[in-house]
């Protein structure tokens, strides 16, 4: 059996080649600001259940500014996009809901 040589380079979507995890690397530094810029409206998103929108924009701007004082540990990305208004209003609504029904709540979600 022969074996074929791993294929590690790759294009991203603006059209960027890179070739390997070295390759990769460099050009997430050469564009840092956008990669955390994208990383953390990416998890604000899973953190809401919804995709981001235009008044989310100054929540992810906040949540990468106090990830900079940090040297954008992904921790503090995380916890910038917690301590967001929209991941908490999040949080408040899902409470308001629970408390308003609390039979529906209790059930495993995905049933009836």
């Amino acid at each position: 059996m022969t074996r074929n040589p791993i294929d590690a380079s790759g294009e991203l979507a603006d059209g960027t080649k890179f070739d390997g995890a070295a390759g990769l690397r460099k050009v997430i530094q050469e564009h840092s600001a956008e990669f955390v810029y994208k990383m953390t409206e990416r998890l604000l998103t899973y953190g809401l259940g919804r995709g981001s929108d235009w008044y989310d924009a100054p929540a992810i701007r906040a949540a990468v500014n106090q990830a900079k004082k940090d040297d954008y540990r992904f921790s503090s990305l995380l916890t910038g996009v917690v301590q967001s208004t929209p991941f908490q209003m999040r949080l408040s609504q899902d409470v308001e809901v629970s408390q308003a029904n609390p039979v529906q709540a209790a059930k495993p979600h995905g049933t009836n």
